[in-house]
């Protein structure tokens, strides 16, 4: 079989495989190298730019090693010759590569000198002299930590609470990635100024956020930073920030009641809902590593969320969920089925003994209405009352310090629902319920005007 080269006519293709030293040999016999041009650059415009000259540039020349400008070079087809790959070594993470705070430089032997002659000065009461030495250390090197630190404590020592705050907010600056240090300057906004706290909480609030910026899983700045717009009136972002809280420690009852408390003053309270049912929902399916256990307090105030949106059915539903839970009484299931009335937590069995599945042998009489708290039992009868259930909410089988604190609860909201009654039936019920509880509520305030209950 004939090569291409054998035959003359044969057209020549443009590119045909050779041996690499072939190729490097005619590419380096062909190509030619134009001098390097040295481009020049004035000092003062490299001043301008870099705020201090390139030590590795002394005579303000843009350069190779080798003296030439790769950008200049262009080989005989008038294309750009190829440029050296410049290795800065392993990139991305496990390649070897350092993370977190970088080692402080250590202190020249000029300054290391004045922070002594400063702490001694210090120590022996003399704070004005101390305080010049200070500021001669920050005049050299404004980023000596230890000269902040030494200023904010000399004038917390003289009450200057603002100079002191600046001063470890400065310092702050000094150690990003240092937690203690925006801590320390947070801490001491909130906790050191007295009744000018209100003044320190912006800084506050900058240096949390600043140490968030930097480490953002860490719990202490989060759930500092969500009460502290707790107290300044941005629920908004307090909610989002307990949200992020929760996040990293999950099912945690205090930040619950503190998110929902946030959620209140929001005025929307979606959020808190959602995480008292994944707490609700992880402490049913097994015990919490840390023995934290759902107690009756958290089930009010879940409950009060859910009626604060206005969920009342699903309000009745969760108390006597939760409750059956709490209880002991949690196989009972058939329990759901019952919508219609709260025979469930009647004191005896006289409806219960109706509903398919009860056996009164299967749990003590104690573990149904008697053991229920007073509070959800009137939360039971006010949601019966929103949902217009007026005969189950005016059960006569509750005892009668339910009724009195019923009357107390349900008060002002009689007054609210005069406005629902629109037929003589209704209207009817309501009365009967008002009379019901104006008795109780008379003999527990007998010098009160009972005005709930007028014009009913």
């Amino acid at each position: 079989m004939n090569s291409d080269d054998e035959g003359g006519d044969v057209e020549r293709p443009d590119i045909m495989v050779r041996p690499t030293a072939l190729m490097n040999f005619e590419r380096n016999l062909l190509q030619s190298k134009k001098p390097s041009i040295r481009r020049k650059v004035p000092p003062t415009a490299r001043q301008s730019l870099l705020g201090m000259r390139d030590f590795n540039d002394e005579d303000g020349h843009d350069e190779d090693e080798d003296g030439s400008d790769d950008e200049d070079d262009e080989d005989e087809d008038g294309q750009p010759a190829r440029k050296k790959r410049r290795w800065f070594g392993p990139r991305g993470p496990g390649t070897g590569t350092k993370r977190g705070p970088r080692k402080a430089a250590p202190m020249a032997p000029d300054v290391a000198k004045r922070m002594g002659e400063a702490n001694s000065y210090w120590m022996a009461g003399d704070f004005d002299r101390a305080v010049e030495v200070a500021s001669d250390v920050i005049r050299i090197n404004a980023e000596t930590y230890q000269a902040w630190l030494l200023l904010a404590t000399i004038w917390d020592d003289e009450g200057k609470l603002a100079k002191a705050a600046n001063a470890l907010f400065y310092a702050a600056h000094l150690r990003p990635k240092h937690l203690e240090a925006w801590m320390t300057a947070a801490n001491y906004c909130l906790e050191r100024t007295g009744k000018a706290k209100e003044s320190f909480y912006p800084t506050a609030s900058q240096c949390l956020s600043f140490a968030l910026r930097q480490i953002p899983n860490s719990y202490e700045p989060r759930i500092k930073k969500a009460r502290l717009n707790f107290i300044r009136g941005k629920y908004q972002v307090a909610v989002s920030d307990f949200n992020k809280a929760l996040k990293l420690r999950p099912h945690d009852r205090e930040v619950l009641r503190e998110l929902a408390d946030a959620c209140f003053e929001y005025g929307i309270t979606t959020d808190g809902i959602a995480q008292y049912q994944k707490t609700i929902a992880h402490l049913r399916s097994a015990p919490d590593e840390t023995g934290a256990q759902f107690s009756w307090e958290d089930t009010v105030l879940y409950i009060s969320l859910l009626e604060y949106d206005d969920q009342w059915e699903e309000a009745i539903k969760e108390i006597k969920s939760i409750s059956r839970w709490l209880l002991g009484r949690e196989d009972e299931t058939f329990w759901d089925d019952v919508v219609d009335n709260d025979c469930e937590w009647d004191v005896d069995d006289s409806r219960r003994k109706d509903i398919p599945g009860f056996n009164p042998v299967n749990h003590p009489l104690s573990t149904y209405g008697a053991n229920l708290i007073m509070e959800l039992r009137v939360r039971l009868g006010i949601n019966r009352l929103n949902i217009g259930h007026f005969e189950e909410a005016m059960v006569s089988d509750y005892p009668d310090r339910t009724c009195i604190s019923l009357t107390h609860r349900s008060c002002t909201f009689i007054i609210s629902i005069r406005t629902m009654i629109v037929d003589s039936n209704r209207s009817s019920n309501i009365h009967n319920f008002s009379v019901k509880l104006r008795m109780p509520y008379m003999k527990l305030n007998p010098t009160k005007k009972p005005y709930c209950f007028t014009n009913l």
